[in-house]
């Protein structure tokens, strides 16, 4: 046995909850992390496709994993292909590939994946010979135009609807009729068959033109009412956050922050109840000490006490991600009462992304200093050390003086959190706003580098030596690249490929890449034909117009809220443009 297949078996063997099936006479299916291990078993998109497939006696399903720098040597060295962890057998032996991408950089891992299995990386140029590759995620579910010529078929929204019909369908396909089966797929909803359409270049934009009975637009699949509440199928000691038991209780957000793609492609917002978790939060509690109770929006789940005290009576401590401030802030509401009921988390992280009101309001963020400084306040009260605030810079109408107000934000932050806990500490992460399909913000242009490399060095030098806090955040280089990728059309492609020759190196694949800017740094006309108008939302693009137009005056709009639809735009509706 070689040393990696010993050492992917090493790997299993620590695992929890794996599931190893015979391969006689089932569908193999290989589910691809285009990511390192650690945080691909983190991700629970992942889970649930596991789940899915295997849940199926004529099904298998196995996992790979972008390898480690120091896998992927041996894997040249020894000429080895990309193999599946459960029965470390080549990738390319199965029937279906199935890319699982929550992030655009991951696009690149995609390539990596394809070129390291042996399988051509333009779908087509592959053929019956080959594993169908199918891609899904919020990645591609946002925009997959950058990676649409390297797979067969893209599943947008969640998996929970889009895979049974898709499994039932390769269950009973002739796998050599490619063309039959591609035919088949696009008209399940939901499905988009990315060969069968023609893709048009014009001075008004992008137009997909499609053929074999495919639809002219595809439409997102969500879970209508509750699903199976989430949480992970195998437990890792070697993943990311590897002391957490994740429960993912509510999907979608109320909010509109006018940069975040996920609260406007995930909609409507959907929550699930302490009933509904109560047997992943006793299985969880077996295995980890603490439960992380996740979702886009937990903080303003209506239930969310009854839930942290279904993990307190578990005998497990309770984690949350990023929450709003106000929620934190507030002496009412379902989070006040959580704090109230136990002792809070080590790390609490807030998202007040801009430091002067105003600039909030451009992002959709109703919140003042003080209630930044309470929540910090009542946090620290209730027993957190540790905060973290998301900060953006490059916002829309933003100034230097916005820029300056940061450092005397988290000053005036550190100063309260040392008030109640001397030696708490408070991390900036900033980050440059890049401009994401289906957000109000999809016809902006990448803010200047040099201006970005300006804030950043000014926020280090203003905050690098002062105790109790610290910065981090992505690079401007890192931020060119994402928006390439955000933003990208097909014309792309080779971009892609170029990065994932040099294992990822976006400075050299750009320097090569002439129409960078094109998609980058250029603002878009609002009646623009862009590259993912093809995908159906259920909302109309109108709506983003209005928050874009909205957002350059500093105008809040309220929240949408799903019990008396005070915004009900986010309903089925004909496309309006522009």
């Amino acid at each position: 046995m070689s040393r990696l297949r010993e050492h992917y078996q090493r790997i299993v063997e620590r695992e929890r909850g794996t599931l190893l099936k015979e391969w006689n006479g089932r569908r193999r299916v290989a589910l691809v992390y285009p990511n390192r291990y650690r945080l691909g078993m983190g991700n629970l998109g992942v889970h649930v496709c596991y789940r899915i497939v295997n849940a199926r006696d004529d099904f298998l399903c196995e996992r790979a994993f972008l390898p480690e720098p120091s896998e992927l040597a041996e894997h040249r060295r020894t000429d080895t292909p990309l193999l599946t962890l459960e029965s470390q057998r080549p990738v390319r032996d199965f029937d279906v590939l199935m890319f699982s991408v929550s992030f655009e950089p991951d696009y690149v891992g995609l390539a990596r994946c394809l070129e390291l299995a042996g399988i051509p990386l333009r779908a087509a140029d592959r053929d019956a010979r080959h594993p169908l590759v199918v891609l899904g995620g919020i990645g591609p579910t946002i925009n997959p135009e950058p990676v649409a010529d390297l797979v067969d078929l893209v599943g947008l929204g969640e998996a929970e609807p889009l895979l049974p019909p898709l499994l039932d369908l390769v269950a009973g396909a002739d796998l050599a009729d490619r063309d039959g089966l591609l035919r088949a797929a696009a008209r399940i909803p939901g499905w988009y068959a990315t060969q069968l359409y023609d893709v048009a270049y014009a001075d008004d934009g992008v137009r997909h033109h499609p053929r074999g009975g495919a639809p002219e637009r595809v439409m997102r699949r969500y879970v209508e009412g509750a699903w199976e509440a989430v949480a992970p199928v195998i437990v890792s000691p070697e993943i990311t956050f590897a002391e957490h038991y994740d429960v993912e209780v509510s999907r979608s957000c109320l909010w509109g922050c006018r940069f975040c793609a996920s609260g406007f492609v995930t909609r409507p917002y959907r929550e699930l109840g302490p009933d509904e978790v109560a047997r992943v939060i006793q299985a969880g509690a077996l295995v980890r000490k603490r439960i992380g109770v996740v979702g886009t929006d937990v903080s303003d789940h209506r239930k969310l006490d009854g839930i942290a005290a279904l993990v307190r009576g578990a005998g497990a401590e309770v984690s949350f991600p990023s929450l709003r401030v106000e929620a934190l802030a507030s002496e009412r509401g379902p989070f006040a009462r959580t704090l109230a009921g136990g002792t809070a988390p080590e790390t609490f992280t807030v998202a007040p992304e801009a430091a002067t009101e105003r600039l909030r309001r451009v992002v959709n963020k109703k919140i003042t200093d003080a209630e930044i400084l309470r929540a910090v306040e009542r946090g620290a009260s209730a027993g957190a050390r540790k905060f973290k605030f998301y900060m953006l810079v490059g916002i829309p109408t933003e100034t230097w003086e916005d820029v300056q107000a940061i450092p005397r934000l988290a000053r005036a932050a550190r100063d309260v959190l040392h008030r109640v806990q001397p030696m708490g500490k408070l991390t900036l992460s900033v980050n440059p706003v890049i401009p994401k399909p289906w957000t109000p913000w999809q016809w902006i242009g990448l803010a200047d580098v040099a201006y970005l490399k300006q804030a950043y060095a000014f926020l280090h030098a203003e905050l690098d030596r002062e105790p109790g806090l610290d910065v981090s955040g992505e690079s401007p280089v890192a931020a060119r690249w994402q928006t390439l990728l955000a933003r990208g059309d097909r014309r792309v492609t080779p971009a892609v490929l170029t990065a994932a020759a040099c294992d990822g190196n976006w400075r050299q694949a750009l320097r090569g890449f002439e129409d960078e800017p094109r998609y980058t740094h250029r603002t878009y006309p609002i009646d623009e034909r862009l590259a993912w108008d093809f995908i159906d939302h259920s909302f109309v693009k109108g709506v983003l117009a209005d928050e874009y137009r909205k957002s350059l005056n500093a105008i809040y709009s309220p929240p949408y809220d799903p019990v008396n639809k005070a915004r009900p735009e986010i309903v089925p509706t004909p496309w309006v443009n522009g």
